[in-house]
């Protein structure tokens, strides 16, 4: 137990350290032991010396408590990780006093016997009896070294926890290793500091964030939350509080990344965020040694894209639970582009495939973006969940905002001006703070209340339109120099690699691009505030601001200060209105840019204006002869850029101007379908009224592709203009593509059009149902129209389709609201429900069906009972387990049998799944219970090499020696199959050796036979008889020539084997010798192999007369020289059919599955 007083502080971790080192240093139990346990008794020693070492490295080993606090390791200071600390010393006590020191010093056992261990009789046997010798060998022993495996984790833990000083240096090396030429941006703090307190609190009440945040993860292991919004909405602040407040509340990892538009490097690579995730996660347990091995092998290279992500891969996979949150994806350059590997949607993609499985959840706060949604389509494994942040959510915050804001411009005003003036600009932003930011901006404490409430309402509402008068302020500056320097700034800022100061910014406006020289003399003699207000902030038209640096160390120095857009949507909109100023285009053109250039992306310009829907640089690009057909990177032409992202304009004048209507894209897409899966109808009517088909003749039809995306409207025009609404695709029509992603919506307007359900092999209610949308199915079952219960191969019952995915919520729909869903449903092959769940592992719908009177002890035709199948398919096994342990508790028989004789005892131990077999063997069933062939679960997992179920086997008292019909033992089974680790645990037990089978075979024959030589070297070592005779007569060295494996001879004519005794001249009851076989069946290495042992004769005779010579002119041979002579291939198809000898191998396994047996 914990002393009392010793939780408090570095100081308490110190006198529990002291108290968990005491313990584990007075242990020296351990030298008592023979060599048997020396070995994990000096892993003891070495972890002993690790966790002394580490407590004097990070201070908690001082001579007093000043000097603890004074000076320990940082990390200790950091709340969780003390409280981390603290757990792992506490367990290390337990885990050393409760198992390691008691396993060692147990007086019951053959382990804690100490000296006894050598203590024999005068015979040289141990007088542990045979059965303390098993436990020893399977329990006790197993036991101990698990103890100390997991005692020397808990140290490793401690040593990742809290890295002594040089793992420090290595924890640094591993962050540059992962962070390459990428830095922390401040956005999340900066987020925090600008907003106001007591906002953002609406999102802690809805629904979808409390699912998302809960613990349960039995629904689904993977959970996405995607909140978006428009424009303004405050979404980063938002994201900042919500990561403050998990950050706070959770006891897993929290990590996070925000996108910063002013960071180049993540708007062209999303991929960044990993490298930050993995930075922040380093502090943990496990992830430092685990990532360290990769950073050591880059040899000083920093990570590429593949290390990160194989390393984000291995980690996420180490945590039972861990959450990552990412705002502002949404910014990224490529955001668009959905074939590209650095793009949203396949950074999102890999994400969430990394994540399947682990209990992860991921939190996205963006814009509404179709590469977000379509980074998360199709993943079938995960809860994907939106939420769209709506006005009202936001209204509170945006009142309180703007009488913030009101305030501060309007010091002096009375109070009933100021609120009237903060419920117009609440009423008019429509929920978008940025625009009370620019709008508050623009506000004079020195104008009439008039005048200000005519000023806001007369200002539109978008941001667009305010973006609008803000860059006609700048065009209507009458100076030219000034207006350009306006611009100049903003295009500074916009395309730096990062946020200049406003001492850089000035010194960057000195460049002239008609001028060759820098303009020195117009340096600012001071950047003072002044400066920054009327030079910067008034000339930009408040487009940009100001941030003050973080840092303390940068003082408050206005040159120190960096310039930034008031949002990326501000920087949007100015490097759309730049590229609109066709005087820029013409000046670039004249002075010979390259039109057809291509840029990182394989785009050229006229790619980049379609993408854009730059109307008028596109014209102008064609006016200048751009090629209107022109690849990008052999994917896509210009009109398939602008269809692809909805600007109809553009693509109206490209199909004007001779743009091939019907070009596609690398996977072979036409315009009509990418435009219905996007669901631009605009474009679409355009492209039909070229006189493009409404259908396509292969593949996917727009139908389709409309239906996949849930675009009513779309569907609804396509209908309307004559799509052939029963148009199939590998079997698949429209109303499986809106079954499959669940879009009710869709279902009801194409049923609406006389739509048939059963129009398939699988019908669209079998989709649904194994989607698991209780909507759809609710739907459904309503719908009048008719509903096949099966499919159309007669194999799968509709309530069986639910079972298969575990869709429990489904499946107890089917039950409750309609009873042709019969519990008992049957396949042709007497499949049930039952069957189908214990399979796949589903523990609630097992449940489930045994409450609603399910017969979990129905059969199929082969005779196999859930049991059997919950037995076999153990693929995650103490899943699997809780199944046997359910069916169990129903009364469900052990001593069931298939056609074949097998009891789920036979399947679990043939599929080596050792908790199913201790279910079993605890609730009753006998341990050597034979099947039609003689086979008893030891057999059975002796011939599969189930290690583990083999020692259970045998420590529960199974038969060590039983035998099948053919009279095979457990030894004999392993020796046919080749399990050389099997066997080698058989003999070391104790296992007859020389056992032989009713054809007289031993396991040295069989394995001669079968050409297995590692097992007959292990025999051989074991003492097995090398002379012993089937009844045939037949040796193991005539079983080897007779099969043609020469490299089994060797140990067989060895000089350890072959004594002066040992006749390999030995003939069988034919008077056949090896030499016999090797020449007749022309196994030339063989017969090269025995003639050097000088035993043999060429002139042997057997029984009729034959002789090696004589076999070998039979063969065409005009003498022996020219037999050996000869090359094994060469006569390979001439040798004639080597028969299987029944007396040599019996009941060879080699060619059955597991399927096979079971």
């Amino acid at each position: 137990m914990e002393p009392v007083g010793l939780a408090v502080g570095v100081v308490g971790l110190a006198g529990l350290f002291s108290v968990c080192l005491d313990a584990v240093q007075r242990f020296d139990a351990w030298k008592k032991f023979g060599d048997e346990l020396a070995t994990l008794g000096v892993r003891v020693e070495v972890q002993r010396l690790r966790l002394d070492k580490w407590g004097q490295a990070v201070g908690l080993k001082q001579n007093s408590a000043s000097d603890i606090e004074g000076h320990h390791h940082p990390a200790l200071d950091d709340a969780r990780t003390s409280r981390t600390v603290k757990t792992l010393l506490t367990t290390i006590q337990e885990v050393f006093t409760r198992k390691v020191s008691a396993l060692f010093t147990d007086e019951t056992g053959c382990a804690g016997s100490g000296g006894d261990l050598a203590a024999q009789d005068h015979f040289g046997v141990s007088s542990t009896s045979r059965r303390a010798r098993l436990g020893w060998a399977f329990r006790d022993k197993s036991t101990v070294r698990a103890a100390v495996e997991e005692f020397a984790g808990l140290i490793q833990d401690l040593h990742d926890l809290v890295p002594p000083l040089g793992d420090a240096e290595a924890q640094r090396g591993l962050r540059l290793w992962l962070l390459g030429r990428h830095t922390p941006n401040e956005v999340f703090e900066k987020a925090l500091k600008g907003k106001l307190e007591n906002t953002c609190q609406w999102i802690f009440c809805r629904q979808e964030l409390l699912d998302w945040a809960s613990s349960d993860f039995s629904k689904c292991s993977t959970k996405h939350l995607w909140i978006h919004g428009p424009p303004g909405f405050g979404k980063t602040a938002l994201c900042a509080t919500l990561l403050q407040h998990i950050k706070s509340t959770f006891t897993t990892p929290v990590v996070s990344f925000f996108f910063s538009s002013d960071d180049l490097e993540s708007r062209r690579d999303p991929f960044v965020a990993l490298r930050l995730w993995l930075v922040q996660l380093l502090p943990e347990p496990t992830v430092f040694s685990r990532l360290r091995r990769s950073w050591k092998n880059s040899q000083g290279h920093v990570a590429t894209a593949g290390d990160v992500i194989g390393a984000f891969e291995e980690v996420i996979k180490s945590f039972s639970e861990c959450t990552f949150v990412i705002d502002g994806i949404d910014e990224c350059e490529n955001g668009g582009v959905t074939n590209d590997n650095s793009s949203v949607t396949s950074f999102l993609k890999t994400v969430s495939r990394i994540a399947d499985g682990t209990n992860t959840r991921i939190l996205i706060t963006s814009r509404e973006d179709t590469a977000i949604r379509q980074g998360f389509m199709n993943n079938t494994g995960a809860t994907f969940v939106e939420y769209k942040i709506s006005q009202q959510d936001v209204r509170p915050d945006i009142d309180e905002y703007s009488r913030v804001v009101v305030r501060q411009k309007l010091i002096g005003r009375d109070g009933n001006t100021c609120e009237d003036l903060c419920q117009k600009m609440a009423e008019r932003c429509e929920g978008q703070f940025l625009w009370i930011k620019l709008k508050g901006s623009r506000l004079s404490r020195y104008k009439a209340a008039t005048l200000l409430k005519a000023e806001i309402e007369k200002t539109p509402s978008g941001l667009d339109d305010l973006y609008g008068r803000n860059w006609d302020r700048i065009g209507a500056i009458e100076d030219r120099d000034d207006r350009e320097r306006a611009y100049a700034m903003m295009r500074w800022v916009s395309f730096a690699t990062r946020p200049l100061t406003v001492a850089e910014l000035t010194a960057a406006l000195l460049v002239d691009l008609s001028c060759d020289n820098m303009q020195l003399d117009e340096i600012p003699y001071l950047l003072e505030d002044d400066y920054v207000e009327n030079e910067i902030l008034k000339m930009s038209a408040s487009l940009l601001e100001i941030h003050e640096p973080l840092s303390e160390t940068d003082g408050p120095d206005a040159s120190a200060q960096t310039v930034h857009f008031t949002h990326f949507t501000a920087k949007q909109y100015f490097i759309l209105r730049m590229a609109e100023k066709i005087d820029t285009l013409m000046m670039l053109l004249d002075r010979g840019a390259n039109r057809s250039a291509i840029s990182e992306a394989k785009s050229t310009a006229l790619h980049v204006a379609s993408y854009r829907g730059r109307l008028e640089v596109a014209r102008k690009l064609l006016e200048d002869c751009s090629d209107i057909n022109t690849r990008k990177q052999q994917t896509m032409s210009p009109l398939f850029q602008a269809a692809a992202d909805g600007n109809v304009n553009v693509v109206k004048l490209l199909l004007e101007r001779g743009g091939d209507p019907f070009v596609v894209n690398n996977k072979g897409l036409t315009l009509t379908q990418i435009t219905a899966g996007y669901g631009y109808l605009d474009v679409f009517q355009v492209l039909l009224d070229t006189g493009l088909d409404v259908d396509t003749h292969k593949g996917l039809t727009p139908l389709h592709h409309a239906c996949v995306d849930g675009h009513a409207d779309m569907v609804r025009m396509l209908l309307a203009r004559g799509a052939n609404n029963n148009a199939m695709y590998e079997g698949l029509g429209a109303l499986h593509a809106a079954a499959f992603y669940c879009h009710l919506h869709i279902f009801e307007i194409l049923l609406s059009n006389g739509l048939d359900l059963d129009t398939a092999i699988n019908t669209p209610f079998h989709i649904t149902t194994g989607q698991g949308s209780v909507g759809m199915v609710r739907f459904l079952l309503e719908c009048t129209a008719k509903v096949s219960e099966t499919n159309r191969d007669s194999q799968l019952i509709l309530f069986h389709a639910s079972v298969t995915r575990g869709q429990s919520s489904v499946t107890r729909l089917l039950i409750e609201e309609n009873d042709a869903f019969g519990v008992n449903a049957r396949t042709d092959d007497g499949l049930t429900p039952a069957h189908l769940a214990a399979r796949a592992g589903h523990v609630d719908l097992i449940q489930m069906l045994i409450d609603q009177w399910a017969d979990v002890s129905m059969t199929k035709i082969s005779g196999k009972t859930p049991l059997h199948d919950a037995a076999r398919f153990g693929h995650v096994e103490i899943l699997h387990a809780d199944v046997v342990q359910l069916l169990l508790g129903s009364g469900t028989a052990l001593t069931a049998k298939t056609a074949n004789g097998l009891t789920p005892l036979h399947a679990a131990a043939l599929q080596g799944h050792t908790e199913v077999v201790k279910l079993c063997l605890d609730s009753g069933a006998f341990i050597d219970t034979a099947d039609v062939e003689g086979d008893t679960p030891l057999i059975d997992a002796s011939i599969w090499g189930r290690i583990d179920t083999i020692k259970l086997l045998l420590d529960r008292g199974a038969n060590l020696e039983a035998t099948n019909l053919e009279g095979q033992t457990s030894l004999k089974a392993a020796s046919c199959q080749g399990q050389t680790a099997v066997a080698k645990l058989l003999l070391e037990i104790g296992a007859k050796k020389d056992v032989t089978s009713y054809f007289g075979s031993t396991p040295l024959m069989a394995a001669s036979y079968l050409g297995h030589t590692a097992i007959v070297k292990l025999l051989l070592e074991n003492g097995a008889n090398v002379e012993a005779r089937d009844v045939d007569g037949r040796t193991p060295s005539i079983a080897a020539s007779y099969a043609s494996h020469d490299e089994v001879l060797e140990p067989l004519l060895s000089k350890e084997c072959c004594t002066e005794t040992t006749d390999p001249e030995v003939r069988d009851r034919f008077g056949q010798t090896a030499l016999s076989f090797a020449v007749g069946l022309q196994k030339h290495a063989v017969a090269r192999r025995l003639l050097p042992t000088g035993k043999v004769s060429l002139l042997s005779r057997d029984q009729f007369g034959r002789t090696p010579v004589s076999w070998a002119k039979g063969l065409g041979y005009a003498n022996m020289d020219n037999f050996f002579a000869d090359e094994d291939e060469a006569k390979a198809e001439q040798a004639p059919e080597l028969p299987e000898d029944e007396g040599l191998v019996t009941q060879d396994r080699g060619t059955d599955t597991e399927e096979d047996r079971v």
